[in-house]
């Protein structure tokens, strides 16, 4: 085993001695695939997963003597894709995904075509109960829509959703009666009314599919529709 001082494979003058095996290893290893092999070495010993220590040793010093971590990105080459995606899987457009692209395009392609699920919050989780409340209270027969009713649908769809803490959930399930009584006495739709509720649609605008969803449909016995869309906030 020659232990005389070399430079660094790399070039850089080290003064440090490198024993042959070592040399052999980084001749007959690519770099990219000596230093991710390093790194799953590095990933399964902090994990506490079984690993050959002798040559895991092995591969760190092979990447920190022959393959210096300034060179670890020489490799890398910017691109363009020119490609486009969705001339083989077309989207179909809404609003939210319109109005998305509008705020943010990139907000747009993380959501839309990478499909990254957003985070549950309070507002998500809030619209949704208020949401299956209201179709839940209104999928019922005409003379079973009394307020007593409704507060169980509410109260049942609270319960059903998960928070991170009990006093929030009570909050806003005190916030939703007061909503929901509010709406019940100044807003319902008249008892003669046909209701047709999360009706959905689609069409065809310049070649792009546009779908939707109308919340609420209300045929009054005067002969007029309404198209109501629920917001909790």
């Amino acid at each position: 085993m020659d232990n005389e001082k070399k430079d660094d494979i790399s070039g850089v003058k080290t003064g440090k001695s490198y024993p042959e095996k070592l040399k052999t290893s980084y001749e007959t290893d690519k770099k990219w695939l000596l230093k991710k092999k390093t790194m799953v070495s590095l990933i399964r010993v902090a994990g506490g997963l079984k690993v050959d220590y002798k040559r895991f040793l092995e591969r760190v010093v092979d990447l920190k003597y022959f393959y210096p971590e300034y060179k670890w990105w020489n490799l890398v080459k910017p691109t363009l894709n020119n490609n486009n995606p969705y001339n083989k899987y077309p989207p179909i457009f809404n609003y939210s995904s319109l109005n998305t692209y509008k705020d943010c395009p990139f907000k747009y392609k993380v959501k839309y075509f990478y499909k990254v699920p957003e985070e549950d919050n309070l507002n998500l989780k809030t619209g949704k109960i208020y949401h299956n409340a209201l179709k839940e209270f209104f999928d019922k027969r005409q003379e079973d829509r009394i307020w007593e009713e409704f507060v169980k649908i509410i109260e049942k769809n609270f319960e059903e959703e998960k928070f991170d803490f009990l006093f929030i959930k009570k909050e806003l399930l005190t916030a939703a009666l007061k909503d929901f009584k509010r709406y019940y006495e100044s807003f319902m739709p008249p008892a003669e009314s046909k209701v047709i509720m999360e009706e959905g649609f689609n069409f065809t605008l310049a070649d792009n599919a546009v779908s939707g969803r109308i919340d609420q449909i209300n045929q009054l016995p005067d002969g007029n529709t309404e198209l109501i869309d629920f917001k909790s906030s």
